[in-house]
């Protein structure tokens, strides 16, 4: 039996603000061949098409063995992901140094595209909100 007790509403907006406000906005990942590269968080709306792409980008057969694995769809993700959260690639001069059509080009011409795809990851677990708990009231 929990003996968590029940709250009033000014605690859960404060506790909700709180946990709001804390949330990580900035995170350096270590990139092969770069060295260390700072992130922004991305928006809850950009990390949920990044999630919700992955995901439908995987088809599991019934023995949960991947079945179908559309590798286009995740490098699309992947590349607007790290394009949106790396201000060091919205740099014009990189752009056209690299040839780059359209800037979601660039983090493929930067990192390659297994490199782009494996960063997208990172800084996707970089962000998520490791300390959400749910809890099962069986009653």
């Amino acid at each position: 039996m929990s003996k968590a007790k029940k709250i009033a509403l000014e605690d859960f907006i404060k506790k909700a603000t709180d946990k709001y406000n804390k949330r990580k906005r900035v995170v350096d990942i270590e990139v092969e061949g770069f060295g260390i590269l700072t992130f922004t968080r991305p928006s809850d709306s950009d990390l949920l098409e990044f999630k919700n792409t992955l995901a439908n980008s995987i088809k599991m057969s019934k023995d949960e063995s991947i079945d179908k694995l559309d590798y286009r769809q995740m490098l699309n993700a992947s590349k607007e992901l790290i394009y949106n959260s790396c201000e060091f690639l919205h740099s014009n001069e990189l752009m056209q140094d690299l040839e780059c059509g359209e800037p979601f080009d660039i983090p493929i011409k930067v990192f390659g595209i297994d490199g782009t795809i494996q960063l997208a990851q990172k800084i996707n677990e970089a962000f998520e909100d490791s300390n959400v708990e749910t809890v099962i009231k069986n009653s």
